[in-house]
């Protein structure tokens, strides 16, 4: 699909490309409308996997320290003495607190420092980052040499275990069909458990070993994780969902193809609802601050989803999970190490079965059950431990604690982490997110802290007595629960955000009938969306979504109604492309060509998808108002800056990108939407062709822009830096495109290159151009420098309008590039446009001893209307690669006599240029006579002399039709239809395998012959 630079987006006050987000239920709009089906593929089970698998480090660390830290040599050899309370070879209450409690620290603080780190480097490499890191603290705890360096190595991995804890479930979230991501999440609390088990494993096969080997190889495996870990994740993509977010959108929908099974079409669909969601959250959180989270009509949904993560930490969990071994090791019953194992294997079976119990009986339910059992559990337990010499008693103990954990898994905590993200309001999650995780690990920290001084023998010594202190705590959580906990199964974040608002009981929310739920199911439910559709005569909306269904009959039958919507997508895009083709004029082409690419997008998400492109695709910003010229109207281009504000999927659309300034002198000091100038000139990093026509060279910003444009447009093609009639200064601008080194950069085009006054801004330039051959102006360092200019730039074409320099600028500028393939020379000022000082007699023989350096490079020459015409001087003859040559007849003259220097031998096409471009001169209408078509003649005859390749020749011919042109008197008889003239030279040519063309006549040759005759009568009538 061609996409012509004037197709413009700054006209129409429009909020937005696609209203989809103003609809009420904008929220339903995800990849659940469309049907998941083929979504999985192998690499997406390897991306679950490997994040998943991240989990390992924490579930591993949480099971294995408990059995460690009852092992007698880690005791004899970290602590180095037996505990005081009861002469045991056991860590004291205050080591227990270091061992056990440091690690949560360093695990809040990595939980703190996850979003600073995944906003630079990413979902992925922050993750990866993290395993390399945690390789010192697994290293630090094997081979400590006291128990100081074994508590730096536990916050070492506390640390990381922070930020996989914080990033894994958010990329799994991410990289999922919406209808997978409760599945994917279960993923990582499974793995979690599943690791536990295994490190209860290790711990008992080698607990019985003589020497630190006991506790020296379950650390050694957990050393050994992260490098696997690490190899495991660096072939998997980054999240989509992240780098849109960072605006990489070609990137972001490579790694979407990767990540799915389904067809092109799918995946476009889906690409742009993860667009659409990543923009919508932009705007929601755009103004939005930590604080809002206790506002009135906010409290009582933060103070909900921050206290069950944390009250959980309260249920007693923690004397069956992380201090499992050492508390079944003081209460002496059966092997310690064993029974930890069978601890574990209930917390894996419990995860396993939460997703099923929450999805069939909902979140209170399961929530307020669970937590009545295992009160009923802390109750039962602690009473028990009141016979501690009664062995019955204590191995009822440990097996309410085996059910604790099945429970426990099974409820509270599968509720405590899925309400978080499901009861906080959509502008506020992130916040929401950060301040229950804060509150989670602030008690356990507490907690963690707490239960050894409860339960060791050196300290209150409670044992198992401290079940009843979290019964009485759980007591507490039942009675908050009820009134708080909210049923969320099945219901939208539009419908709890309708509840909440209308303060609807929380025991009355599974009966509760919504007035959005209608229209939620009428929204998601494809069919009944299609049927509302068609019985509203809309059918060109929904057959693209029709498109996805399995009902054959239904797409056909919607293809029939709208047969456009059969085309594939090329053949579609060049339609658009012509159906908004602009008219060259300002009030047209952005209001009524702009009004028919805007509705194109609001059609359907596939004509969005390919006319949006269009919109964006040429973006003009003007920097002045109160031009002569006719700009972009000033609210047309506050909006397209907001627009671009809120959308960064939108950014890399750009392909043009035009800032203007006035053409005025009195143009202000200080430009106007200069701070949008910028901004656009960071942003559109993809934009190729980059124009910037400042007409006032002293104002400093045009430079800024230059050198902003080097750093962020590395994909840039085309530069047009317009200098107007008045200065380009060349220092500024090579110096900023040498210091900002465009690899991309293809073309090079500048206009206005003067320096008009005096001499002494001549020298002045002279000094400060880095392409200066005036080389004893400066330092001899910088000079060194500038020497190694010639040859460096990348750009294989240069095109120069209106230039007023001497030779020696034009030669530097000519070497500047490596390889010139195309060269422009249009336009030189004359005499009463520069000083005597800088003034030059042009010709093509100046031309040609500077060209001569890319000679084997060389594909297209431009030249046109330069002082001194003649061919002198002008050889071509060894210019190989040559195929296109144009030449004004102003700067060839008429003389047919070195006409074969300009042959050269593979020269494909020759256009003879007879227009001027002079607003105060016109083409009369004799400007092309005998010596014109003589000319001619002997070009074609040069042609076949010389044997060159020529095949076609090109007369730019449009004569002006008054009575101001033409000859007088005897003249007049001689005029012959130009034209006629053409077509006889035209056939001779022919048969010598040569075609010459022209430029459409604008008159007839009737009308030609009234326009000479009314020349006639006019000089008649004067003489």
């Amino acid at each position: 699909m061609g996409i012509n630079e004037d197709k413009k987006v700054t006209a129409e006050p429009k909020p937005d490309v696609c209203n989809v987000e103003e609809t009420p239920d904008a929220e339903c709009l995800t990849p659940s409308m469309r049907p998941d089906k083929g979504a999985i593929n192998l690499m997406l089970v390897w991306s679950c996997l490997a994040f998943g698998a991240s989990s390992f480090l924490f579930g591993y660390d949480d099971r294995v320290i408990s059995p460690v830290a009852a092992t007698p040599a880690f005791v004899r050899i970290l602590q180095g003495h037996a505990n005081s309370g009861n002469g045991e070879l056991s860590l004291t209450a205050r080591n227990q607190d270091l061992v056990f409690s440091v690690p949560l620290v360093g695990s809040v603080i990595g939980g703190l420092a996850t979003t600073p780190l995944t906003n630079r480097f990413g979902r992925k490499w922050t993750l990866i980052g993290s395993y390399l890191f945690s390789l010192l603290g697994a290293f630090l705890q094997v081979f400590a040499p006291n128990l100081a360096a074994f508590v730096i190595g536990r916050f070492c991995s506390g640390f990381v275990i922070g930020i996989a804890h914080t990033i894994a479930p958010l990329y799994l979230c991410e990289v999922v069909p919406t209808s997978m991501r409760g599945r994917s999440v279960q993923i990582y609390n499974i793995l979690n458990i599943f690791s536990g088990v295994i490190a209860t494993i290790v711990s008992n096969a080698t607990h019985t070993i003589d020497g630190p080997k006991a506790y020296q190889i379950p650390l050694s495996i957990e050393a050994g994780l992260p490098a696997l870990l690490f190899i495991l994740t660096l072939g998997v993509p980054e999240s989509p969902q992240w780098l849109v977010s960072k605006g990489r959108m070609e990137e972001a929908k490579k790694n979407l193809r990767r990540l799915r099974g389904f067809s092109d079409f799918q995946l476009e669909d889906e690409f742009r609802v993860i667009v659409l969601c990543e923009e919508n959250e932009r705007e929601l959180t755009s103004n939005v601050h930590f604080w809002d989270l206790f506002n009135r009509e906010n409290f009582k949904r933060t103070i909900t989803a921050g206290s069950f993560y944390s009250l959980n930490q309260i249920s007693g969990v923690i004397l069956s999970t992380t201090y499992t071994t050492v508390f079944l090791s003081q209460l002496g019953v059966g092997d310690a190490f064993i029974l930890t194992i069978i601890a574990s294997l209930c917390n894996l079976a419990g995860a396993v079965v939460a997703p099923v119990v929450l999805d069939r009986y909902g979140r209170r339910t399961t929530g307020l059950w669970g937590m009545v059992f295992l009160f009923c559990i802390d109750v039962v337990a602690g009473a028990l431990a009141f016979f501690p010499d009664n062995r019955n008693a204590l191995l009822t103990i440990a097996a309410l604690g085996f059910i604790f954990n099945f429970v426990w898994a099974l409820s509270f905590l599968s509720v405590s982490v899925l309400l978080p993200p499901e009861i906080s309001t959509p502008k506020l999650r992130s916040h929401t997110m950060a301040y229950t995780v804060a509150c989670c690990q602030t008690t356990a920290v507490i907690t963690t802290f707490a239960v050894p001084q409860l339960t060791s023998a050196d300290a209150a010594n409670l044992g198992a007595k401290t079940y009843l202190v979290f019964a009485g705590c759980m007591a507490c959580v039942i009675v908050w629960s009820y009134l708080l906990m909210p049923e969320t199964k099945d219901r939208t974040y539009a419908e709890i955000d309708e509840m909440y608002d209308k303060k609807i009981p929380m025991r009355k929310w599974s009966k509760y009938e919504t007035s959005t739920d209608a229209k939620q199911t009428n929204l998601i439910d494809e069919k009944a969306l299609r049927k509302r559709m068609s019985e509203s005569k809309q059918q060109v909306v929904v057959t693209d979504e029709a498109s996805l269904a399995d009902d054959a009959g239904c797409g056909a039958r919607a293809s029939r109604q709208c047969p456009i919507l059969t085309l594939p997508d090329e053949l579609l895009g060049d339609i658009f492309g012509i159906s908004t083709l602009p008219i060259d004029k300002w009030d047209i082409k952005h209001h009524e060509i702009y009004q028919t690419a805007l509705a194109l997008t609001l059609v359907c998400w596939r004509f969005n998808r390919l006319a949006a492109p269009i919109l964006y695709s040429s973006l003009t910003i003007s920097c002045a108002t109160g031009s002569t010229y006719e700009y972009p109207p000033q609210a047309s281009i506050n909006h397209l800056y907001r627009t671009l504000r809120k959308r960064p999927s939108l950014w890399h659309l750009c392909q043009k990108l035009s800032i203007l300034h006035a053409d005025v002198s009195t143009a202000p000091e200080s430009p106007s939407n200069l701070h949008i100038a910028t901004d656009l000139t960071t942003w559109l990093t993809a934009t190729k062709s980059l124009e910037i026509s400042w007409y006032n060279p002293a104002f400093p910003q045009v430079w800024m822009l230059l050198d902003l444009a080097g750093e962020h447009m590395t994909n840039l093609r085309e530069l047009h830096l317009d200098g107007g009639f008045r200065n380009l200064d060349l220092a500024p601008v090579v110096e900023a495109l040498i210091n900002r080194h465009i690899g991309a950069l293809r073309s090079l085009a500048l206009t206005g290159v003067s320096t008009r006054g005096s001499s002494a801004a001549w020298t002045k330039l002279k000094v400060s151009t880095s392409l200066s051959s005036d080389r004893q102006a400066l330092p001899e360092a910088q000079a060194a420098g500038l020497s190694e200019s010639a040859g460096t730039m990348p750009f294989t074409e240069l095109k120069l309008l209106g230039f007023l320099q001497i030779p020696e600028i034009l030669r530097d500028l000519v070497r500047w590039p490596a390889r010139l393939e195309k060269f422009s020379f249009e336009y030189v000022y004359g005499r009463d446009y520069a000083s005597d000082s800088l003034y030059h007699d042009w010709s093509l023989g100046t031309l040609a001893p500077i060209l001569e350096i890319h000679r084997d490079t060389l594909r297209s020459i431009l030249v046109t209307n330069i002082n001194k015409g003649g061919l002198a001087g002008f050889d071509l003859s060894n210019y190989n690669e040559l195929k296109y040559l144009s030449l004004s007849s102003r700067t060839t003259g008429i003389d047919t006599s070195l006409i074969t220097n300009i042959m050269a031998p593979n020269l494909y096409e020759l256009q003879w240029d007879m227009t001027l471009e002079d607003q105060q001169c016109q083409v009369p209408l004799d400007a092309f006579g005998q010596a014109e078509e003589d000319w001619l003649r002997a070009a074609v005859a040069a042609a076949v002399e010389r044997k060159s390749l020529l095949r076609k020749i090109h007369v730019k011919f449009v004569p002006e039709c008054s009575v101001s042109g033409g000859p007088r008197g005897a003249g007049l008889d001689e005029l012959v239809y130009p034209w006629d003239r053409m077509d006889a030279v035209g056939r001779e040519a022919q048969l010598k395998g040569i075609k010459l063309s022209y430029s459409k006549p604008e008159i007839s040759k009737e009308e030609w012959e009234q326009s000479v005759a009314r020349l006639r009568l006019y000089y008649a009538d004067n003489d």
